[in-house]
């Protein structure tokens, strides 16, 4: 089964002082604004790069919901935040690493199995696989315990080529 989902965007004016708005086939956005300042400067309305953290972070926390349905659990909550590394180089933009913090309390399992099903989710998520060279570092926060990193990104200098 193939299922399209689609979206839309449009620019007016020059790269450094346009804007453009961005929308979603079923309009949870609508004509939202885009734009240099909201990529690179934090300026007002959102950018590409935070669309994506929002993408992989509802991704991976659907997949996680999944994957705990069925092997019988249902999890209180799940909660995941995706932060995304943009180097800025002179004549590109690169994405080089993302940070998944994956928090949850999830009733009949501990935080060994938590990882593992937070590992599973990460290898199943489609829109993470799409980011498959990019170094991706795992935390997890099980029932509000202290975070623990199971994995280094590897360092990449994305900017080595020109």
């Amino acid at each position: 089964m193939q299922i399209n989902h689609s979206g839309s965007a449009k620019w007016f004016g020059s790269y450094r002082f346009g804007a453009g708005h961005i929308s979603t086939a079923r309009r949870a956005l609508n004509d939202y604004r885009y734009d240099l300042a909201s990529s690179y400067e934090g300026g007002r309305g959102t950018s590409p790069e935070e669309l994506l953290a929002a993408s992989v972070a509802s991704s991976i926390t659907m997949a996680m919901s999944r994957l705990l349905e069925m092997a019988g659990f249902v999890a209180d909550y799940l909660d995941t935040d995706v932060a995304l590394t943009l180097d800025v180089c002179s004549e590109r933009a690169v994405i080089e690493n993302v940070v998944l913090t994956i928090a949850g309390k999830v009733p009949g399992i501990d935080v060994v199995r938590f990882e593992q099903f937070a590992k599973e989710a990460e290898a199943t998520c489609p829109i993470l696989a799409s980011l498959a060279n990019i170094g991706i570092t795992r935390v997890v926060n099980f029932a509000d315990s202290i975070g623990a990193r199971f994995e280094e990104p590897p360092v990449v200098d994305s900017c080595a080529a020109e």
